[in-house]
Formats: C-alpha cells, structure tokens, sequence
C-alpha cells in the first residue's frame, strides 16, 4: 500500500527520538495582541536564516550533532525545493515560511526531530507537486532511515490540501482529511502543525497590513480571515484547545480582522489610527 493511503496501514507509535531541554518558546508563538518592532523587520532572505536554524537546533539537541546534522541538510533540501520563487503577499522568498514554521516546531518540546523536518518539507507535495514517495526520498537523501523518513512523507502527505492521487481537494474535504489524521494518528500532531503554518501565513497578512496596507487585498484577506481561518481555528480548538499555537491563532485572527476595519475606515492614511500606532511601537 503506498504511503499517501490515508495515512497507511502500518500502525504509527510517537517516535523515539530525544527531546532535548526544553526551550522558551518564541515570540511568533506568544499570545501577544499586537507585533512590535522586530517584526516589522521581518526576514524575507530565507539564507539569512541559516545561522538560526543552526544555533537553535545546537539549543534543541546539545548532545547529538547527527540530528544538527540532518536538520542543516533538510534545511538545505528545502532551500533547493523552492529556490526561486517568491510568497505571493510579501514578495519574501518562498523558502522562508517552511523555514519559520520548522523554527516554530522547534521551540517546543512536545515535538520531534521528524516534525522539524515535516515542517521544513510540509510545502513539497501542495506547492510543488511532489509526490509523498518523492519527500520520503527527499528524507532518505538527508540521512533518515526507511520508517523516519516514511513519518515525514506520511506527515507532509497529511498537510497537504490533495487526495491520495495527488489531486487538489475543497477546503472542507481538507479540513476533514486533518482531521481524520488527526483522530487515527495522533502522534502526527497534524492539527498543531497546521496551525503553526496558518499562523506563518496569517504574519504574513499581518505584515502586510501593517506595511504596506495599500497592497492588501482586503476583500481576499477577508474571505480568508473568515473561512480558512476559522476552519483552523474549530481544529485547533477541537484538538488542541490548550496550545500555545491554538490561542496565537485566535489572537493572530483577531488582530488582522481589526487592522482590517482600520483601513476601511481610513483607506488613505490608515496608518495615522491608534492600532497602527500600537503595532509598530
């Protein structure tokens, strides 16, 4: 049976892979209302990354410089996977929202070295038409044996928006493949993980909103803010209701549904409002 077979049949246990000391988790993955200055300088070279992901995956895993290892390659495999292209809101290169949501995956305890690189992979199959096979080799190539890079195909098959052939499916039918993932094989943390690339992409909104506001497209923004949004949302809170990542997302929604309604009511200078003050003080 292949692996995109929803997931597969062979039973899934939580991994074996050390933990590592626990890390404060990073300010991305805070509950705070509003994005100060650090944001707004916000990184959109994903080489620029390369000695975070570095020091942050020695803090992760002092002990063991295999895993730094694998990690610096999957960071480097996922650099070549989306060399030259750009993410449609920002124009920052496209590599640089896998990356930010691995380095999201990483601050936390509750996961793995193969939910780091499930991370770092999770646009392979959506965005550039990989087949979950293709990542499992993609994993092999970094250096993880058969049933480790079979987990991160099989997560990365699990994110993805297609159906087992590979086919783009509707929101709804996606949001109740997660869900069943979800429920069948719980050591994925699909529902976490998708929150934390829904929130990457909501910073990017966000960013947008507060930098650039003549760019956004606030009728777009507004679907999505009500839609997909809230299809995480209601997967979030049905899984994960205590997550750090699960609260950021409501607050992250809240604050653009606001920043939104700032530029309606002064589409020409919305900046000169008391929220965008408060955002980029």
């Amino acid at each position: 049976m292949p692996i995109s077979a929803e997931i597969s049949a062979r039973p899934m246990n939580e991994r074996t892979w050390k933990q590592g000391r626990e890390l404060p988790l990073v300010d991305q993955l805070k509950s705070t209302p509003l994005i100060g200055e650090g944001f707004i300088r916000r990184i959109t070279e994903a080489a620029e990354f390369q000695s975070l992901i570095t020091s942050e995956t020695r803090n992760r895993f002092p002990q063991e410089p295999d895993v730094q290892a694998r990690i610096q390659r999957a960071y480097e495999s996922t650099m070549n996977l989306h060399r030259g292209q750009k993410r449609r809101r920002t124009g920052a290169e496209a590599a640089t929202h896998p990356i930010r949501v691995a380095l999201s995956v990483m601050q936390d305890k509750e996961f793995s070295e193969g939910h780091i690189v499930i991370g770092l992979f999770h646009d392979g199959i959506e965005d550039q038409d990989k087949s979950p096979q293709e990542i499992k080799q993609m994993a092999e190539r970094v250096g993880y044996k058969e049933n480790d890079a079979d987990f991160i195909a099989q997560g990365v098959y699990a994110l993805s928006r297609v159906d087992k052939d590979g086919t783009k499916i509707t929101e709804d039918a996606y949001m109740a493949k997660l869900d069943r993932v979800q429920r069948a094989y719980p050591a994925l943390h699909v529902a976490q993980l998708k929150t934390m690339d829904t929130i990457d992409n909501n910073t990017d909104d966000t960013f947008v909103l507060i930098t650039h506001p003549e760019r956004a497209n606030t009728e777009r923004m507004r679907i999505y803010l009500a839609g997909k949004n809230e299809h995480v949302v209601n997967l979030a809170t049905t899984h994960a209701p205590e997550a750090v990542s699960t609260k950021t997302l409501i607050t992250r929604k809240a604050l653009n549904q606001r920043l939104l309604k700032e530029i309606e009511r002064n589409p020409n200078r919305p900046q000169e409002t008391a929220l965008y003050q408060k955002a980029i003080a």
